[in-house]
């Protein structure tokens, strides 16, 4: 017990040591004894631990299996579906990220441009996009 009582402080400190030197910080060795646990990790610093330029790899359908999602137009407009066989809801989240200058929202504008050409996005339907509103953390808003 007593060697016990030595080595695991002893190695937890030179765990931390080595991370360290490798420019990882640890908080400690609770951080260290939770992280066992952990099998995703998500970074969030766009330009630090990337090259900032950010591409759509994949489209995941989160709609719970519903077969289409309702989307609110104008009333001139009339009402729309986006089926799940459909771009329409990567074609509408292309025109509200047109004016954002986040990364992710650019590489979600340059999937839609790279899909249907620089001039289409925004001008399909006679869609405009107004009243934009970015909500840090969230997402944008428009109409």
């Amino acid at each position: 017990p007593c060697a016990l009582g030595l080595a695991t402080p002893t190695a937890v400190m030179v765990g931390t040591g080595v991370g360290a030197a490798n420019g990882l910080l640890i908080k400690g060795g609770a951080v260290l004894e939770e992280a066992h646990a952990v099998d995703t990790v998500v970074f969030d610093k766009t330009g630090t631990l990337t090259t900032g330029k950010a591409v759509l790899g994949d489209l995941v359908d989160l709609t719970g299996g519903k077969d289409d999602i309702h989307i609110g137009r104008p009333a001139s407009l009339g009402s729309m579906t986006a089926t799940k066989d459909n771009n329409t809801v990567l074609w509408l989240a292309s025109c509200a990220e047109a004016g954002s200058e986040h990364p992710l929202a650019q590489a979600i504008v340059n999937h839609g441009r790279n899909t249907w050409g620089n001039d289409v996005i925004c001008a399909k339907d006679g869609v405009i996009v107004s009243d934009y509103h970015v909500s840090p953390g969230e997402g944008v808003e428009c109409k």
